[in-house]
């Protein structure tokens, strides 16, 4: 079966539950801590609702960033092996990033 035909909707439901991760991950960010929060609501949703749609969507977009690996293998390993001409070696630079993030997180 050619699973290609399901590359444009994988793209844009993954970008869309993205934008919905970003979306209830700040309400959470600023949602009340602590006993009683529980009852916090925001646009009829409790605390509670917002963290298990952060949560089943969070379950969801790594299923489709792994189906989205499966489905662009071809393009995925010509970036990994750098033949891309853009890009120079993209492993490097996203090994920068990741070092340079966690580096900023751990010393603050």
């Amino acid at each position: 079966m050619n699973f290609n035909r399901f590359r444009p909707y994988t793209t844009v439901v993954l970008a869309s539950s993205f934008i919905v991760l970003i979306v209830t991950g700040l309400i959470l960010f600023v949602a009340p801590h602590g006993p009683g929060s529980s009852q916090w609501a925001w646009a009829g949703l409790t605390k509670h609702e917002y963290k298990d749609i952060h949560l089943y969507l969070g379950f969801i977009s790594i299923a489709l960033v792994l189906f989205h690996v499966v489905l662009n293998k071809k393009p995925l390993a010509k970036y990994i092996v750098g033949k891309n001409e853009n890009w120079g070696r993209p492993v490097v630079w996203a090994i920068v990033v990741v070092v340079a993030v966690v580096s900023f997180v751990v010393v603050g």
